[in-house]
């Protein structure tokens, strides 16, 4: 059994983009644990804990996806799990253009036996996990940077089936398997 989850990974610019705004960040608070690059990814479905067997299939549902054109990400304000006010995640929400939607649906026709989480599916990229109670400083000036502003653009032209080992230091994910979007000859 490994832990695993499907993402699209951000492009190097919308990272650095992020990794500014969390190096302005970090200095105002020590209880918050920051993303770091190789963390930065968007979420599509997170699948728990799985067999080869499941590996398998997702693997075939992925290979789905092929004919789904490549599209743009906007990455856009922040927010908070469970609110913003008193957050324990903080991120950067996303768009949901039309392509999105259709890589979530089509993951979850094929994929519909997994449904680990039961909140409801928000688009986002987790900037930080909060240990305890976040300072009001940093709240406020995540606001200031980020809210109601698009802070990068990204382009999704690929999805990921990334197997997530849990360490101290934070999560490591390993890529197991990828699909690369269509995208239509110039």
């Amino acid at each position: 059994m490994i832990r695993a989850f499907i993402a699209i990974p951000l492009a190097k610019k919308a990272k650095e983009k992020v990794s500014t705004i969390i190096e302005t960040l970090a200095p105002l608070s020590n209880n918050i644990k920051w993303a770091n690059d190789s963390q930065m990814h968007i979420t599509v479905k997170f699948l728990g804990n799985i067999d080869d067997d499941t590996i398998n299939r997702t693997k075939r549902a992925m290979d789905t996806l092929k004919v789904l054109p490549v599209f743009k990400i906007e990455l856009f304000g922040i927010g908070g799990f469970p609110s913003i006010s008193n957050p324990r995640v903080l991120w950067i929400g996303i768009t949901r253009p039309g392509h999105f939607n259709s890589i979530l649906e089509q993951l979850a026709f094929h994929l519909q036996d997994i449904n680990y989480e039961k909140r409801a599916f928000a688009a986002h990229l987790t900037i930080g996990r909060v240990n305890g109670i976040i300072d009001k400083q940093v709240l406020a000036k995540a606001k200031e940077l980020c809210d109601s502003k698009i802070i990068a653009n990204s382009i999704a032209d690929r999805v990921i089936l990334f197997r997530s080992t849990l360490k101290p230091a934070g999560a490591i994910h390993t890529q197991l398997y990828a699909v690369n979007l269509y995208r239509e000859a110039l």
